[in-house]
């Protein structure tokens, strides 16, 4: 992001970006320092006032910082873990409902749903 700093570095410091501040105070932990080293790529910015699991995607960083609040047993990261689960676990009992579906010569509940669409009028779709 900035060029860097001329002078000389103190070995017993860390030299980190501005956004490990802020990304840890909204993740509510100290992160590792290596992804904000002075002249690293930084990781994406995750807005704490995105609610993922509304948003249908989870990012690959997010999963990792939740990995570290659930470690620190931080009550927030908890819950959305608890949810994370619940959510695989319904999709992996829909993956094998349609599955079983498919052995027995049935359509998915997703082929079900666009059959009936398609063979609707289109006044009633």
């Amino acid at each position: 992001d900035r060029p860097a700093v001329s002078g000389t570095r103190v070995s017993s410091r860390e030299y980190v970006q501005p956004q490990w501040i802020y990304d840890s105070i909204n993740f509510k932990i100290l992160l590792p320092l290596k992804k904000y080293e002075v002249g690293a790529r930084l990781p994406p910015h995750l807005s704490p006032f995105t609610d993922d699991i509304k948003e249908g995607y989870i990012p690959a960083y997010r999963e990792e910082v939740l990995a570290l609040q659930v470690a620190k047993n931080i009550p927030e990261a908890l819950e959305m873990r608890k949810k994370l689960d619940e959510i695989e676990a319904a999709k992996a009992d829909a993956d094998e409902e349609d599955q079983a579906a498919a052995a027995a010569g049935g359509a998915s509940k997703q082929e079900q749903r666009e059959l009936a669409i398609s063979m609707m009028s289109k006044k009633k779709r």
